[in-house]
């Protein structure tokens, strides 16, 4: 009898661990998170921060790269301005996460930011090398993000706005692909 439990308990675990992970839906979701594929690399360039007493320009890398056997897309951004002492100062440090819900059928965007701020956003396809993320931002209403990829080259633009009609620019990101 007790051989016939060291042989079964452990087949059992075996059985009951593949099994409690739950159906796979990564073939699914890859295929979802592929359709950002063109946001994939190391970008570098200038980022801008409009201001009320004028504006802000830093130097910023993104790196961004497919993650959890690519059923994921994570993103890493980091700003950097030089002070006139030389020293380089972050201003600006992100880390974004993108996947596709299956159950929701919608892509989610995760944000954190180095200021202790988090949100989830939604994020939405406009087309090739086309995207625009928004969050609700309570009272400043909604914040957009509108990215486009074109010849290897990325633009984004942040905007604001109060009534979701009329938008206000605050922010501007140009970057190449290293």
């Amino acid at each position: 009898m007790k051989k016939l439990i060291l042989v079964y308990v452990p087949l059992f675990l075996t059985v009951l661990s593949s099994t409690a992970q739950g159906p796979d839906f990564s073939k699914e979701v890859k295929a979802k998170v592929a359709d950002f594929d063109f946001m994939i690399g190391t970008w570098t360039g200038t980022g801008e921060m409009m201001m009320p007493g004028g504006s802000s320009t830093s130097n910023v890398t993104e790196v961004i790269s497919y993650k959890a056997g690519e059923t994921a897309i994570q993103m890493e951004g980091l700003g950097t301005i030089t002070l006139p002492s030389g020293e380089k100062q972050v201003v600006h440090d992100a880390l974004g996460v993108l996947s596709y819900d299956f159950f929701k059928k919608q892509y989610k965007l995760y944000t954190f930011i180095s200021k202790g701020m988090q949100t989830q956003a939604d994020i939405e396809l406009k087309g090739e090398g086309h995207a625009v993320w928004w969050i609700k931002a309570g009272p400043q209403g909604t914040i957009r993000y509108t990215i486009k990829v074109v010849d290897g080259k990325w633009n984004e633009i942040g905007e604001r706005s109060q009534d979701g009609e009329n938008w206000t620019k605050f922010f501007e990101m140009n970057l190449v692909r290293e």
